[in-house]
């Protein structure tokens, strides 16, 4: 009989009518035969037509047996401007870690620069800031090494692609 490592269940509810979206979701993962992460997550985003702003809720908590539970939060506020064929986007994060104590706040910056109806063309720039002890990485970094850049070093990124839908 295999163990429980990587098991998983989710869900979400969603709402989207006119100019308002929100939706709820959870999840549940495995981590190992003992250990375990639920995340509750809520978002929504509203469309002023000359903006579209969102934001984000998450709590995250890992239950280790012999270590006490921990406890993440993560907030993100955002907005998005339509100009000409592109969209400005612009968004400010912010990781309360309550296991440990510290805090990460990060700010991005990006544009989608619409080529055709199915082919765009992005940039994006972004800044992390750890405090104390965080050690968060920008997404798509930690790929690069086990751990993010280190209990308090700052971190920075440029992303740059092409996006077509089929």
């Amino acid at each position: 009989v295999a163990g429980k490592a990587g098991r998983y269940v989710g869900g979400n509810v969603a709402y989207d009518n006119g100019p308002l979206s929100v939706a709820l979701s959870y999840d549940q993962r495995e981590l190992n035969d003992t250990s375990s992460r639920d995340t509750l997550t809520f978002g929504g985003s509203y469309n002023l037509t000359v903006a579209k702003i969102n934001a984000i809720l998450q709590q995250s908590k890992y239950d280790i047996p012999g270590a006490s539970d921990a406890k993440f939060n993560a907030y993100a506020l955002g907005a998005s401007l339509p100009v000409g064929a592109g969209e400005f986007k612009l968004q400010y994060a912010l990781y309360d870690q309550k296991a440990i104590d510290s805090k990460a706040h990060q700010l991005a910056i990006g544009y989608v620069h619409n080529l055709s109806k199915r082919t765009a063309v992005y940039g994006t720039y972004a800044y992390l800031k750890n405090k104390d002890a965080s050690n968060q990485a920008l997404p798509g970094t930690k790929g690069l090494s086990i751990t993010g850049p280190g209990a308090g070093e700052n971190q920075s990124g440029v992303q740059v692609g092409v996006r077509h839908s089929f």
